[in-house]
């Protein structure tokens, strides 16, 4: 007999389609992983990259401060600018913190011209006179020590309790309602300070400030500033022009000597007290350091330090 031959096994139908459908399903999901993981450290290298870069910009920041705290150093110095390969520099400025309206000096003593002076720069920041009176009344009831309500003031704590003792913060200006009409303003902090020695310094006050002292209008401040700033009108730059004494001050605001010394305890130059901003580069990134110091002596004063 003839031995009969078996027959291969039968595949199933559609065996090798699946198992092509499986192997290119692990190579998608495969190709899946490795784009996610690519992404990923792309992103690290990125960030990474821009840590580095806003590090350098910090230090660059840091190292304009450190020059412009240098005993030596005034807002004349060049090195305050400097620029360096790969995008990295600083611009660093240094301005006077005494051309600010120190609140706690102009409430101290309810001295009239002081207070006259704020209420004349309340004006000029468009606060009608019924505005201008709460305001100054509730700082004034804010900061003294007794529990008594001036006329236009406000003794009842509204939000949290009357502080009754010299303001620590600007930010307190938001605690207190009547000031609400300053304190809306974009930017209205700038003109304040209460980290100078207290008398204006007409080296540095703006046109603002200037012209709401008793006596000095606005041409009168205007043309001091603009004769101060230099050419490229400019506070705070290599070509402003220093002012000398205060008679020079006089002179230049037209007033007559009766006129001024009328003014003494409001005005000063050179107050010690610097305000220094310094930005800091490197490519895109900036970094700031704002300080506010004393300089005198061997080592200068730290008094406020903020970074950004």
């Amino acid at each position: 007999m003839n031995q009969l031959t078996p027959l291969p096994p039968r595949r199933r139908p559609g065996s090798s389609g699946t198992a092509m459908l499986l192997v290119i399903w692990a190579l998608m999901l495969l190709t899946f992983v490795v784009l996610a993981l690519a992404r990923k450290v792309a992103t690290d290298l990125d960030w990474q990259a821009e840590e580095n870069l806003a590090l350098d910009a910090h230090a660059m920041a840091y190292s304009g401060l450190q020059i412009a705290l240098h005993s030596a150093s005034t807002y004349k110095t060049p090195a305050l600018v400097q620029q360096f390969p790969d995008q990295r520099g600083f611009v660093t400025r240094i301005k006077g913190e005494g051309g600010r309206l120190n609140l706690n000096w102009i409430l101290a003593g309810e001295e009239p011209k002081k207070l006259e002076t704020l209420k004349n720069y309340l004006a000029t920041k468009g606060l009608a006179f019924a505005e201008r009176e709460a305001f100054v009344d509730s700082l004034l009831d804010w900061v003294d020590a007794d529990d008594v309500r001036r006329l236009n003031g406000n003794e009842t704590p509204v939000r949290g309790p009357i502080a009754n003792q010299p303001l620590r913060d600007l930010a307190e200006l938001y605690q207190i309602p009547a000031c609400d009409p300053l304190t809306s303003q974009s930017g209205w902090e700038k003109d304040f300070t209460l980290l100078s020695q207290g008398p204006i310094d007409v080296q540095w006050a703006n046109e603002d400030v200037l012209s709401s002292i008793p006596g000095i209008g606005q041409r009168s401040a205007r043309g001091l500033v603009q004769f101060r700033a230099g050419p490229d009108q400019e506070d705070g730059t290599a070509d402003d022009i220093k002012l000398t004494d205060l008679r020079q001050v006089q002179g230049l605001l037209g007033l007559a000597k009766v006129d001024f010394d009328a003014l003494g305890g409001l005005l000063s130059l050179n107050d010690p007290t610097i305000h220094i901003t310094s930005e800091g580069r490197a490519g895109p990134i900036k970094r700031y350091i704002d300080v506010v110091a004393t300089k005198g002596g061997n080592q200068p004063q730290i008094i406020q330090w903020r970074e950004n």
